[in-house]
C-alpha cells in the first residue's frame, strides 16, 4: 500500500465502528454480509476503500508522508552534462556589473559563473555563451536546461538556445515558488555569495570604508567550489574532465524512499483528469491546525502529466502533476487518488 493511500490499519478502524454502531443509513447491515464470507472479503475491501476515497471520512483517514514525497522529487543525474540548472544572483554595484550569471552540472556539482551588467535576456544570454565556450573539456551545453520563470530567461536567451545549442531543451518552472527546479544554481549562489560577502567583510575590517568588489574575486571563489571533494572524496572538476578516475556521487535513498520506488516505479503514471486530494499547508480559516482539521483539498482534477527527465542510470525520476488552477508540481507521493 502506498503511503499516501489509505492504510489497511485505519480502514479496518472505520470498518470495526461501522460495523459496532449498526443502525439505520449506516450500511452496517450490508457490510456484515459482505465480510462474513471470506471470500468476498478482498472485493468488500476494495469497493469500501473506493467509497472512502470519495468522502471526507476518508480524507481524514488519509495520510501524505510529505518528507518522503518531498525527497523524491531531486535531481538524480550521473550523467555529466546531462542537466544543468541556471539562474542569477544579484549583488553589490562592482564598475559596470551588479549581478552575475551562475550555471551548474546537476550530477558533478561543477559551477560557473559570468558577471552581468543588469538582469536582461540579452545580457544573460551573452554570459551563458561565454561561459559555454569558455573550456570545451568542462561545461558544455546540456541536453536540458533547467531555469526559473525570471524575464532574464525569456526572449533573446531563449533565442540563443534555440539558434545556438538546438540539442539542448530549456525547461522554465512552471510556477514561480518552485524552487526545486533549479534548486542546484540557487545552491550554487547562496555559497558563492557567502565567500564573497566574508572577503568583502575582511577587506573592510582590514582596510577601513565599504568594499564592494567582488568581480576580481568571483574566479577564485570558483575554482575553490569546484576543487571541494564531494562525498567520495572526488571533487566536481576531475569528475568533469574525466581525471583521476572520479565518478559522480550517488545519491544515498532512505529505507522509505527505497520501497516507495520499488513500489511505484514500473506502474502507469496517472492520467490527466483523473481526481485526487493535494495536501494543504495550512487551515482554510488560517491560524493552526487542530487535531481534527482535514489536512487534505476536496477532490481536485489533476490538469497536467510532466514525464520526468530520463536516465538511463538514474535510480528513480517520479512523473510530476498539476492539480486544479494551481501551476505548483506534485509528485505521486504528494497525491490521494480518489477512485
Amino acid at each position: 500500500m502506498a503511503d499516501s493511500d489509505i492504510s489497511d490499519a485505519a480502514l479496518e478502524r472505520a470498518l470495526g465502528r461501522i460495523w459496532r454502531e449498526g443502525g439505520a443509513g449506516t450500511g452496517a447491515s450490508g457490510l456484515q454480509k459482505m465480510l462474513k464470507s471470506d471470500t468476498r472479503r478482498k472485493v468488500a475491501i476494495d469497493r469500501i476503500r473506493k467509497w472512502l476515497s470519495r468522502r471526507e471520512v476518508g480524507a481524514r483517514l488519509s495520510r501524505v508522508n510529505m518528507r518522503l514525497a518531498d525527497s523524491l522529487r531531486t535531481f538524480d543525474v550521473r550523467t555529466p552534462n546531462a542537466l544543468h540548472h541556471a539562474d542569477t544572483l544579484t549583488m553589490p554595484q562592482d564598475g559596470a556589473s551588479r549581478s552575475m550569471l551562475v550555471v551548474r552540472d546537476v550530477a558533478t556539482r561543477f559551477t560557473d559563473a559570468e558577471p552581468l551588467a543588469d538582469k536582461t535576456a540579452r545580457e544573460a544570454a551573452i554570459a551563458l555563451e561565454k561561459i559555454y565556450s569558455r573550456n570545451p573539456r568542462r561545461l558544455k551545453p546540456p541536453r536540458v536546461l533547467n531555469v526559473d520563470r525570471g524575464t532574464e530567461f525569456a526572449g533573446d536567451f531563449a533565442n540563443v538556445i534555440a539558434n545556438n545549442y538546438p540539442r539542448t531543451e530549456l525547461r522554465v518552472a512552471k510556477d514561480t515558488g518552485d524552487h526545486k527546479h533549479a534548486s542546484a544554481a540557487e545552491a550554487a549562489n547562496r555559497t558563492i555569495a557567502r565567500r564573497l560577502f566574508a572577503y568583502q567583510h575582511e577587506a573592510e575590517q582590514a582596510r577601513g570604508g565599504v568594499n564592494r568588489a567582488w568581480k576580481t574575486r568571483l574566479r577564485t571563489v570558483l575554482n575553490r567550489m569546484n576543487r571541494t571533494e564531494n562525498e567520495d572524496g572526488h571533487q566536481p572538476e576531475d569528475i568533469l574532465t574525466g581525471r583521476k578516475n572520479a565518478t559522480v556521487s550517488v545519491k544515498k535513498l532512505s529505507a522509505a524512499a527505497r520501497k516507495w520506488i520499488a513500489n511505484e516505479r514500473d506502474k502507469a503514471p496517472l492520467k490527466q483528469g483523473q481526481m485526487v486530494r493535494v495536501p494543504l499547508f495550512r487551515p482554510a480559516d488560517g491560524g493552526r491546525w487542530r487535531a481534527t482539521d482535514l489536512r487534505l483539498s476536496s477532490p481536485r482534477r489533476i490538469t497536467g502529466v510532466f514525464a520526468p527527465i530520463q536516465h538511463a542510470d538514474a535510480a528513480y525520476a517520479p512523473w510530476e502533476y498539476t492539480v486544479g488552477d494551481s501551476s505548483r508540481l506534485w509528485t505521486r507521493a504528494h497525491l490521494v487518488v480518489v477512485e
